[in-house]
């Protein structure tokens, strides 16, 4: 697996963090997310099924949300749970 990413952090306002949403939002449509910050950039390619969770919650004060997407690489598609040649069940 190539080990490209990294962690951008950072404070925002709801607009903003909309509009990086729309961005996302955008990339998922086109199947591409470039995703950038200070000259770094990672290309995520989304395949046709996405492991999606939301969390949220309340806690001493404050309020979360985290929103976790997964899809295996692009490579790595093929090899997935359900492997073609083999049938699914047996009956």
């Amino acid at each position: 697996m190539n080990k490209n990413n990294f962690t951008h952090n950072f404070i925002s306002d709801p607009d903003s963090v909309a509009a990086f949403f729309d961005s996302l939002i955008e990339g998922f449509k086109k199947r591409k997310l470039t995703v950038s910050s200070e000259g770094r950039a990672v290309v995520l390619q989304p395949g046709e099924i996405l492991e999606m969770s939301v969390e949220s919650g309340q806690r001493k004060g404050r309020q979360r949300l985290i929103v976790s997407i997964n899809w295996p690489e692009p490579e790595r598609r093929k090899q997935s749970l359900f492997d073609r040649d083999q049938p699914i069940a047996e009956i």
